[in-house]
């Protein structure tokens, strides 16, 4: 954990981190967690990251997380599914087409 704390640190440092409204993550999250009823969505609050941010890529191996983040029907319009970055092979994925309104600064 403290690798990734130094991490985002430094990303901070450097401008590269965008803070969110932890009202508007909770608030995506909520109504996620309220469509799906399982016990294995227990991270709703990355499709809460994901709504608020409208990002179009999240970076994961979460096997248990991912079904969830690609369900189309936790979004709204504009936003869709993000695409899942779990492997060196993704790395197509960051492109400049990809960065979101919410990250160009």
């Amino acid at each position: 954990m403290t690798t990734f704390l130094r991490l985002f640190a430094e990303y901070a440092r450097r401008g590269k981190v965008v803070r969110l409204k932890d009202s508007a993550v909770d608030a995506f999250a909520a109504k996620a967690k309220a469509k799906v009823n399982r016990k294995a969505f227990n991270d709703e609050h990355l499709v809460g990251i994901v709504a608020a941010s409208q990002s179009r890529i999240i970076c994961t191996d979460d096997l248990e997380a991912i079904p969830f983040l690609t369900r189309r029907d936790l979004y709204k319009a504009p936003t869709k599914p993000p695409k899942i970055y779990s492997k060196k092979a993704h790395g197509h994925l960051c492109a400049s087409k990809s960065i979101v309104s919410i990250c160009r600064h």
